[in-house]
Parts: structure tokens; C-alpha cells; sequence
């Protein structure tokens, strides 16, 4: 009998801390959809494999940025920016990477852009994107692109945006590291049309975006 109190104790202890866990859940999206409009700008797919890619884009403020992601045969689900994959937790940002994978190959996929926790699309219809198939090839023994990023007070540009294209390929894109560096493997690097590997027989043009 004494056991009884003790159980009702632990109960009634889990819970409350629901309770306070589901209030503060409640008052952190309340802040977000109380926020000014931060709508997504310069929309852009990136580094498409026949199993990912990623969505990049910018806002005027700094805001969370996460997108939710459907398809044919896939459970609507929601990724948050890379920076924010480990911590678990929304931060605060100029610049939005997210990242998708572990998709099918051949599958258009309808996205939803949540800045603020507010959705955007585009003009009223989700973004739309459809993975690659796969190649052949394992390499085309290109060495990487990279560099480093400075601000005009020649500090390092932490979480700038770099998309890279050569000559008659796809777009990929990184985020810049807290040093100022950033690297993008050229060795799985496609054609525009995502069928072919971008060849390496002769030297190739690079347009790097900052």
C-alpha cells in the first residue's frame, strides 16, 4: 500500500513535465508565426543525385529554415537546414542549405519552404524537383574546387552560400565553415541534364557564386 502514493507521485511528476514541454513548444511557434513575413529568396535546386539534393535559398532577416518534403510512396516529412542536422534544433540564419537523402531514383518530390515556420511556395504551388538515375561511373578524376570566403572586413564569411557550375553541368552548392573555407567535390559532377558525367579530358570553366 505505501507503493501506491509513490506511483501516483511519478505519474502526476511525468506528467507535468508533458505539460510544461507541450507550453513551451506552444510559445516558441507562437514567436515564430508572430515574426514579420521572411519569405524565401533566390530558390534554388542544387547538387541532384539519384538518391538527394538540396535546396538552397536567402532571407532578408535572419530566420529558421526548414522545408517539408512529399512524394509518390514517401511519408511527408520535414528536414531541417544542414547547420541544424546535429543540434536538433532551429537556428537563426541569412543563408538556408537543407539537404535530402535517401530518395528514389527517377521520383519527382513537391516541396514546401518553412521560413519562421510560416510555408512559402512558389506562386501558390510547391516546389518541384525530380531525382537523377544513377551512373555508371565512380569517378571522372576531377580534383575539387575550393577556396576561401572574407567579408569586407576581412573576416571569415561564416555561412555564406557558394553554388558552382561548369561548363554545361548541373549546379551544386556548399555552405562556407566558420574558417572561411569551403571544398565541393568535382568527381560526381553531372551533365545539366543529370544523365551524364561531366567529362575531364580538357581543362573546364568554372562559375563560382558567392
Amino acid at each position: 500500500m505505501k507503493r501506491i502514493p509513490t506511483i501516483l507521485a511519478l505519474l502526476f511528476l511525468i506528467l507535468l513535465i508533458g505539460g510544461v514541454m507541450g507550453v513551451m513548444e506552444y510559445i516558441t511557434q507562437s514567436k515564430l508565426t508572430k515574426q514579420p513575413d521572411n519569405p524565401p529568396k533566390n530558390v534554388q535546386f542544387t547538387n541532384i543525385t539519384d538518391s538527394s539534393f538540396t535546396l538552397t535559398w536567402v532571407t532578408q532577416e535572419k530566420a529558421t529554415g526548414e522545408i517539408v518534403l512529399s512524394g509518390k510512396n514517401t511519408k511527408r516529412s520535414r528536414v531541417r537546414n544542414d547547420r541544424d542536422t546535429e543540434t536538433k534544433k532551429s537556428g537563426l540564419y541569412y543563408t538556408h542549405h537543407v539537404t535530402v537523402r535517401n530518395l528514389t531514383p527517377f521520383t519527382p518530390y513537391s516541396i514546401d519552404i518553412l521560413s519562421n515556420g510560416k510555408k512559402f511556395q512558389n506562386a501558390g504551388v510547391s516546389y518541384q524537383v525530380q531525382t537523377a538515375g544513377p551512373l555508371s561511373f565512380s569517378t571522372n578524376n576531377l580534383e575539387p574546387a575550393y577556396g576561401t570566403v572574407l567579408t569586407q572586413a576581412n573576416l571569415p564569411a561564416d555561412g555564406a552560400l557558394v553554388l558552382l557550375t561548369a561548363e554545361g553541368s548541373q549546379l551544386i552548392s556548399t555552405i562556407v565553415k566558420p574558417s572561411g573555407s569551403w571544398i565541393l567535390p568535382l568527381n560526381l559532377l553531372r551533365t545539366l541534364d543529370l544523365q551524364t558525367p561531366v567529362s575531364s579530358k580538357q581543362p573546364l570553366t568554372l562559375s563560382i557564386t558567392v
